[in-house]
């Protein structure tokens, strides 16, 4: 191999050298965007979850509280249209 192939060899190996080191670099970057997104993404699901769990207890107490309230109640708004006592008529199915 002479003097002059040496140098053309070289002279290809620098560019890809330095297109490596590039491309490295833009892989690195792209690495560190895409972890930040799936940090926040994992941070968001879990922020999800304790929404979600936070409406069952809502709604798990609404529905008692309802539940309680609807068996207190003296006129059955279901048999006795509005449930004002003023068109309220005997029903089996409450205490009316």
């Amino acid at each position: 191999m002479s003097d002059s192939d040496i140098d053309i060899m070289a002279n290809r190996v620098d560019p890809l050298a330095e297109e490596n080191i590039r491309l490295t670099e833009c892989l690195r970057k792209a690495n560190e965007g895409f972890e930040l997104y799936e940090r926040k993404y994992y941070l968001q699901l879990e922020e999800n979850e304790k929404l979600r769990n936070l409406l069952k207890r809502i709604r798990n107490t609404v529905n008692s509280d309802i539940e309680e309230t609807l068996t207190t109640i003296d006129v059955c708004i279901y048999c006795h249209g509005s449930g004002t006592f003023d068109d309220a008529m005997p029903c089996p199915g409450c205490n009316a």
